[in-house]
């Protein structure tokens, strides 16, 4: 998360950060306590979207908003919209964390000025979450797109694309645009 997180005059110093991990490697935790931290500091628009809508609503409502409602963080919370479709964490400040659905469409018209996260994207046969999340990332400077998943299957060809991009990255010793995290198994 530090690394990852980095910035250069106010801006993340990558772009995109990629991390593949093994099953129940605390991913998850990662995921919300790098989201939380930016909601707390900034009034931002981040999005959270899963192998499928109803996944990401699980893990957005399901799991991290009682935890938030739970802790020490609840002053922050304003409202937790449980409604189909309206899925998101509002904050006092007006951050928010939205669950976006994993469809061609979705994603249209909203900018995101904050993180904006495809987790599990072993599932992705193309580049659908991607395709909505850049347009509305590209006119702030601020936003980071966050690629996380376990390992693919031979069809997970989204998720190999970008493993072979942060290879490529960390093989050329690049240390600006793309941030990536590999923990797995040697190929043979």
């Amino acid at each position: 998360a530090r690394i990852a997180t980095e910035q250069i005059d106010g801006r993340p110093a990558y772009r995109t950060v990629i991390c593949t991990v093994p099953r129940q490697c605390g991913k998850s935790s990662l995921l919300l306590g790098v989201l939380v931290a930016g909601m707390v500091n900034g009034t931002r628009r981040s999005v959270y979207t899963a192998q499928t809508g109803w996944d990401a609503r699980r893990k957005v409502i399901d799991d991290w908003a009682p935890l938030l409602e739970a802790s020490s963080l609840k002053p922050l919370l304003d409202r937790v919209y449980r409604g189909a479709g309206m899925e998101a964490i509002h904050f006092r400040n007006g951050a928010r964390l939205e669950v976006m659905a994993n469809s061609l469409v979705a994603g249209h018209g909203r900018t995101i000025d904050g993180e904006a996260v495809i987790d599990e994207d072993f599932a992705d046969t193309d580049d659908r979450s991607e395709q909505y999340m850049i347009p509305a990332m590209a006119t702030k400077p601020s936003a980071q797109l966050w690629i996380v998943s376990t390992a693919g299957t031979t069809e997970s060809t989204y998720l190999r694309r970008k493993v072979a991009l942060g290879r490529q990255a960390a093989e050329d010793g690049l240390t600006n645009d793309v941030c990536y995290f590999e923990w797995s198994a040697l190929e043979d």
